[in-house]
């Protein structure tokens, strides 16, 4: 009983961490509003509630509504100016945007944090179970939850699995990014350093060094929960 406990508690502050950093309001540091704040993602809730609420506050703005009351003759509308861009590009039977890379876990509560800590979005969680699933899978009395999480932009997801049945084969963490198959995730980030150092927090150690190519990249391989290995590329020119 002491072990549950034990774990109940570790979960929990991973939890807690993962609302806390829900929570924190975002702050605008970059030079100039790009075209990745209007992509709907997390530079575009930095723009609004780092720049605009800030700068134009009122009680209205700070509820962060999608649309603006009115009142016309008695009547309350709401008015938005809220629009969508079609893209990605598409492809024969999908999109770039419909598709995600899935990982599978042990911990799903520490790999949602680590995650979150490299800048990717939680956008929801949900289990999983049932005969439609065991046939997709090839598995039978499948019970998984997940999560999904978005990168930045808009435009990249990661899904993360944990199956409480049937339990999982034990697999090689300490894999070499040269074993075949599906090795490793890359993401740029704007400084390695600070990155790398949070991911640290979370248990990340490097595979090898922190390298420069050329005058164009600070290059790492960092190896996350379940031994998955996140490649964190820092444009410099």
């Amino acid at each position: 009983m002491a072990d549950a406990g034990a774990v109940s508690d570790r979960e929990g502050r991973i939890l807690e961490i993962i609302e806390t950093t829900r929570a924190k309001r975002p702050k605008f540091k970059d030079a100039q509003v790009t075209m990745s704040h209007g992509a709907g993602g997390k530079a575009t809730q930095t723009l609004i509630e780092g720049l605009f609420a800030p700068a134009f506050g009122s009680a209205a703005l700070a509820e962060l509504g999608d649309a603006g009351a009115v009142e016309v003759d008695g009547t309350k509308l709401a008015m938005t100016t809220d629009s969508f861009v079609v893209k990605p590009i598409r492809f024969p039977g999908g999109s770039i945007g419909d598709l995600a890379v899935n990982g599978t876990v042990n911990d799903l509560a520490a790999a949602t944090a680590f995650f979150l800590e490299l800048g990717l979005e939680l956008q929801g969680e949900a289990s999983v179970e049932g005969d439609w699933v065991d046939r997709v899978v090839g598995l039978d009395g499948i019970r998984a939850k997940i999560a999904m999480l978005q990168t930045p932009d808009g435009h990249g997801r990661v899904e993360l699995s944990q199956f409480h049945a049937p339990s999982s084969p034990a697999g090689d963490r300490q894999a070499p990014p040269n074993t075949p198959g599906l090795r490793h995730l890359s993401f740029e980030v704007d400084d390695v350093d600070a990155v790398l150092a949070g991911l640290q927090g979370h248990g990340a150690q490097l595979v090898g060094e922190v390298e420069r190519y050329r005058d164009i990249y600070r290059l790492c391989y960092v190896r996350g929960p379940e031994g998955i290995i996140v490649e964190l590329a820092q444009r410099i020119g």
